[in-house]
């Protein structure tokens, strides 16, 4: 049975040991608060200037300042000058302590909150802990065999771990970690080579002045060092060298070969690890309390659903799309005939007849259709599409003021100078760029404005893109459409870009439900974004993202 004490300041003032008994080994914090709290939290509340209490320390807070020699007036004016608040690190092991918490705040007359954390880093340190007693229990083994199954089970269960790890410094104190209690070396070290150049081009030393170990005949996964007693082992993922370990002065050098053998099994885990951490960002949630964990999975839970709508939506549109140009194929076909009839009338007839304007009003219902047929196309993936790296600016402003042509709106345009180009159809682009400022117009019979935005945008992280998807980062031209008219429910956002679906009354010119549709197929085939934002009663704002070209393409 083996004894660990984990705890702060307080192991260096008491003597742990007893009469005739080997002292426990010892696991010191430099504040006690990192046994119950994340070190982030912790060192975030000490740079910020806030006293982090406990509950056990507030059981006895009364005790606590009559010791320091306090009374009720020093105690106030000592807390106002040396911290900006109070902070309980709450594990909920004792209670009553926010009533104790607010007590003592009255009292130094301090703000205080409570950010509940549980036993869970507590929980880890220990579990930390006992896996350095096996290593230590695993060096005093006699038998061979007896130590190398010690030597698996224990890499298993740590390296079972590192596949979670997302940070490459986690991760990589994790293998230091690995290797010291699997080897107990006198000497490690590891290098990490970020850079894409080959292990042999790389070196590395002990410590800064020490003799520095050349890489130059280290082609294989392992090298033995001169000494005979350590190794070198690359650390690999997909024949791809992430960094070096050093390890020197085994403890059992007789081992080194089985040694070897264990440490490039356990390298490969190590590697994945490394490279899944280089792959995700450092995760900061745990800096606030676990409260924002749940938040944080709250949020991905959230994601997950958006996706699912996502992907059905998309389906929804290849549902369409599919119909779309089988109608669009036939209907064209049905169109030509039409209209060659009309024309083949109209010739056979004198132009002052009256049948000759209802042959004429038919001809240009026939137009008005094949303008739906190009729709359709657009819809169906069948139209041709011709990109080219232009200035949007032009299409935009043709596009205002031909959809908007008749309606009784104020225009506000607001266009940045110096747009970036896109790779874009013009024809479709402004197709896409109508169909959502006739929706803006129809959503105001009687009357009010709208505002149309343009201006360049960069993200450098994947952004949220309203309810549905996420936005890549990189460079775009953003375009804001955004209306004064009614709004929608929040129900209605998620049927918006389904093909006929529409709010307004249906009519000859209104209610088609073919607007947003198509818009949102053409941005999509431009790699693009769109997005409505509606609240009832305060409009409706569209939102278009198009990446935009980088210089080089520019250049061309």
């Amino acid at each position: 049975m083996c004894s660990v004490v984990l705890g702060g300041a307080c192991l260096g003032v008491r003597n742990l040991s007893r009469t005739g008994e080997t002292l426990p080994p010892l696991q010191k914090f430099e504040q006690c608060f990192y046994l119950v709290a994340p070190r982030e939290l912790v060192d975030d509340y000490l740079r910020k200037g806030v006293y982090i209490l406990t509950p056990g320390w507030l059981l006895r807070w009364k005790e606590m300042l009559d010791q320091w020699g306090f009374d009720r007036d020093m105690a106030p004016q000592f807390f106002e000058e040396s911290c900006t608040g109070l902070a309980l690190v709450d594990t909920g092991v004792v209670s009553g302590s926010l009533e104790r918490l607010k007590d003592f705040a009255r009292f130094v007359k301090r703000p205080w909150e409570k950010v509940t954390v549980g036993l869970d880093v507590l929980r880890l340190h220990m579990e930390k802990s006992l896996l350095h007693w096996k290593a230590e229990t695993c060096r005093e083994q006699r038998h061979l065999a007896e130590r190398q199954s010690a030597d698996y089970a224990m890499a298993c269960e740590l390296t079972a771990r590192m596949a979670e790890i997302k940070g490459e410094k986690e991760a990589i104190d994790d293998i230091l970690g690995l290797f010291r209690m699997l080897f107990a070396p006198e000497i490690l070290h590891y290098t990490p080579i970020v850079e894409p150049v080959k292990a042999h081009e790389a070196a590395f030393s002990e410590d800064e002045g020490d003799t520095r170990f050349p890489l130059e005949n280290f082609y294989g996964d392992h090298m033995v060092l001169e000494s005979g007693r350590g190794f070198l082992i690359k650390v690999s993922h997909r024949e791809k060298t992430l960094g070096v370990v050093l390890v020197d002065g085994v403890a059992f050098p007789q081992y080194l070969s089985r040694y070897i053998n264990l440490a490039m099994d356990v390298g490969k885990v190590c590697g994945l690890a490394i490279a899944n951490a280089r792959s995700y960002e450092i995760i900061k949630g745990t800096e606030k309390s676990l409260r924002h964990e749940i938040e944080e999975r709250k949020k991905a839970e959230d994601a997950r659903k958006r996706m699912e709508k996502e992907v059905l939506k998309l389906q929804k549109l290849e549902a369409a799309s599919i119909l779309a140009g089988g109608i669009a194929h036939d209907f064209n076909n049905l169109l030509g005939t039409i209209m060659g009839n009309i024309n083949m009338a109209q010739l056979s007839i004198e132009p002052l007849e009256p049948v000759s304007h209802t042959l004429q009003e038919a001809y240009k219902g026939t137009l008005r259709a094949a303008e739906l047929v190009k729709k359709f196309l657009v819809l169906s993936k069948a139209g041709m599409m011709s990109k080219l790296a232009a200035d949007i600016t032009t299409v935009l402003r043709n596009s205002v003021y031909s959809a908007l042509d008749g309606f009784r709106v104020e225009r506000r345009v607001s266009i940045c100078e110096n747009l970036w180009l896109v790779e874009m159809d013009p024809f479709q682009i402004s197709q896409a760029l109508c169909s959502v400022l006739e929706n803006a117009g129809e959503a105001m019979p009687f009357g009010g404005a709208v505002d149309i935005k343009a201006e360049n945008v960069e993200f450098s992280c994947k952004r949220e893109m309203g309810r549905f998807s996420a936005m890549k980062p990189g460079k775009y031209v953003k375009i804001s459409i955004s209306d004064s008219g009614p709004g929608m429910e929040s129900e209605h956002l998620d049927k918006i870009f389904d093909a006929y679906f529409s709010t307004k009354p249906r009519g000859a010119q209104k209610g088609m439900g073919m607007g947003l549709t198509l818009a949102y197929s053409i941005i999509k085939r431009h790699e693009g974004y769109l997005t409505v934002a509606s609240r009832p009663g305060e409009g409706t704002t569209v939102e278009i993202h198009l990446p935009a070209l980088d210089k080089a393409e520019r250049a061309r």
